[in-house]
């Protein structure tokens, strides 16, 4: 073999020998900058993924109702928001299944504040325009005392324990809206947090 061959081929070598180090460590970079869970990875709910072994009770008197027409509902006394969380929850827990939409399910949380709205409103008092209106909270939107997952099929799971929530839940909380469940997130966010 030539000396000038075996220069090239010397020269190739240490060329893509240096190349493979960078990407190594450039892989190893990265790496260490995925965020890592933040205690146990919580267990999904498993009736959120499953049908339910009867179909539960929707007479579809509220689910394709309007925010705006549930509230005025609700004001009115057309409708109670324990009657409205619960159908909604119960559409959830029977179609949910087919579409993995939702990823976590705050249904003793949405009907103990759908029964507070509701006494509330009996003494006269509205919390604002969604007073006692049930809504589902995308999951980048921290809610305080939920997990944050971060789309659970993701390769990369986080798992964080909100102890804030941000300004925009915070804004529909505070016209009265409930919370009855988060959706997932399509792709692999991470949000800090404001």
């Amino acid at each position: 073999m030539k000396s000038s061959t075996r220069k090239i081929l010397k020269w190739t070598g240490i060329v893509l020998g240096a190349l493979l180090l960078v990407a190594v460590a450039l892989g190893a970079y990265v790496y260490s900058l995925i965020p890592k869970p933040l205690g146990e990875v919580p267990a999904l709910q498993s009736e959120l993924f499953n049908p339910p072994a009867t179909p539960l009770p929707v007479e579809g008197k509220y689910i394709y109702k309007t925010a705006t027409e549930l509230a005025g509902m609700i004001r009115r006394g057309e409708a109670t928001s324990v009657e409205v969380v619960q159908e909604h929850i119960n559409f959830i827990k029977n179609n949910n299944h087919k579409y993995n939409a939702l990823v976590w399910l705050f249904e003793e949380e949405a009907l103990a504040a759908a029964a507070r709205a509701d006494s509330l409103l009996a003494l006269g008092t509205v919390l604002g325009p969604l007073h006692g209106v049930p809504m589902t909270v995308k999951e980048q939107y921290f809610m305080k005392g939920t997990s944050f997952t971060s789309s659970w099929k993701a390769a990369c799971t986080l798992a964080m324990s909100g102890t804030f929530r941000t300004q925009t839940w915070d804004l529909a909380w505070g016209w009265g809206a409930i919370a009855s469940a988060t959706t997932h997130l399509i792709t692999v966010t991470f949000r800090p947090p404001e």
